[in-house]
């Protein structure tokens, strides 16, 4: 039973990434028309976002827009960094995926409207192509650790007996 438990979880893990993605890019588009459209100051935009958002992505705005909001003296790429972080621990991300994100961070805020505007395009294309590499993956390996986790279990049965 313990062995297919594993496999469930390594297999659940591949099914969480890609739902994280979307919900990544939804986010997203969510900050782009808060901060370049409605003008809402970057802070509260990412709280409102944040409030918005399911676990655990809701953590990588709110913890964003409370740093800045505390007036610590963090530029907006330091604070999503800082997000990015706890984001890493809770999340079915990988390495590669929070690359992508800290990118995007290290210009937030930094640049006029139309940097920021091409900035937002240019998450959401990479988000995308890892949304759609994510997929490929789940698709091929999730039912593979899904059922290698119970054959496991079942050999060390029969070796047991």
């Amino acid at each position: 039973m313990g062995t297919g438990t594993v496999g469930l979880i390594i297999a659940r893990n591949f099914s969480l990434r890609p739902q994280q993605l979307r919900h990544l890019k939804s986010a997203l588009q969510m900050l782009e028309t808060e901060v370049l459209f409605g003008l809402t100051p970057l802070p509260l935009g990412l709280q409102r976002v944040g409030k918005k958002m399911a676990f655990p992505i809701n953590k990588l705005f709110e913890i964003t827009g409370d740093y800045l909001n505390r007036g610590e003296g963090l530029t907006a790429g330091e604070a999503w960094e800082i997000a990015l972080k706890e984001l890493e621990q809770e999340s079915a991300l990988l390495p590669e995926d929070l690359d992508i994100l800290l990118y995007f961070g290290q210009s937030l805020g930094g640049s006029d409207r139309e940097e920021q505007y091409k900035n937002f395009k240019l998450v959401q294309e990479h988000l995308k192509n890892a949304e759609d590499k994510a997929e490929r993956l789940k698709a091929k390996n999730a039912k593979i650790w899904k059922y290698l986790g119970f054959s496991f279990g079942g050999v060390i049965a029969l070796i047991l007996l």
